[in-house]
C-alpha cells in the first residue's frame, strides 16, 4: 500500500481562524489517509500534527526542539535532521541568503525543511504541500516556510498556501485525485 504524505507548515504566528482551519483540514486529510509530515514549530506546524493525529511523521532540527510545547504522543515517526547532508545541499541550492544563517540552529532549522519535501528513509517525497504562510509577490513566501516552497516548485509538487484567497479550491483540485487513488487502494482486494 503506497503512502500519500503531504507537507504540512507554516507560520508561528497564526490567527485563531488559520489554526482551526489547519487543524479540521488535517483532520480530514488523515481521516481520508494522508501522513503529514511537519516540522514541531510553534503555530502552522504543531497545529498540522495535533489535527493530523497518529497519522504524521516530524522532522527536527534537533532532538529537543520545541518538546515543551508539544510532545507527538502518537507520531509515526520522529526524525533530528538538522545537520544531515542532504539538508545541508538543499540549504545552499535554495535558500535565498544562505549566507545570512550565520548559527547552527539558523541552519538546522532550514536544513529539516528538506525532509518536509523529501521524506526520509521509507517515508517518500510528498504529494503536495499545504502551508499558512504570507505570500510575496514574487511568488514566494515570507519566512522559513520558503525553503520547503521553493523545493516543492522546483520538482513541479503543487503548493497550496492557506493564506490565498483561492485555497479551498486549489486544494480540492489537488486532493480529489489523490483520494480516489487511495480509496482505491483501500477498497483493492488484499493479497494472501
Amino acid at each position: 500500500m503506497s503512502i500519500f504524505a503531504y507537507a504540512g507548515i507554516g507560520d508561528t504566528d497564526i490567527t485563531k481562524t488559520e489554526e482551526d482551519m489547519i487543524y479540521s483540514t488535517a483532520s480530514m486529510l488523515a481521516s481520508e489517509g494522508f501522513v503529514c509530515y511537519s516540522g514541531n514549530a510553534l503555530g502552522a506546524d504543531i497545529t498540522f500534527q495535533r489535527g493530523s493525529g497518529n497519522r504524521c511523521v516530524v522532522m527536527l532540527p534537533w532532538r529537543t526542539y520545541n518538546l515543551e510545547h508539544y510532545i507527538p504522543p502518537t507520531a509515526l515517526a520522529a526524525y533530528c535532521l538538522g545537520d544531515h547532508p542532504d539538508g545541508l545541499a538543499s540549504l545552499k541550492k535554495y535558500h535565498r541568503n544562505p549566507d545570512k544563517l550565520n548559527t547552527w540552529g539558523k541552519r538546522a532549522m532550514i536544513c529539516r525543511d528538506h525532509f518536509q519535501v523529501h521524506g526520509y528513509e521509507t517515508w517518500p517525497r510528498v504529494k503536495f504541500v499545504l502551508c499558512c504562510a504570507t505570500p510575496l509577490a514574487d511568488g514566494t513566501v515570507k519566512g522559513g516556510t520558503n525553503q520547503a516552497v521553493a523545493i516543492a516548485k522546483d520538482l513541479k509538487i503543487p503548493v497550496v498556501n492557506i493564506r490565498t484567497a483561492e485555497w479551498v479550491t486549489e486544494l480540492a483540485n489537488v486532493v480529489a485525485p489523490l483520494i480516489k487513488q487511495l480509496r482505491k487502494q483501500k477498497d483493492a482486494p488484499k493479497v494472501q
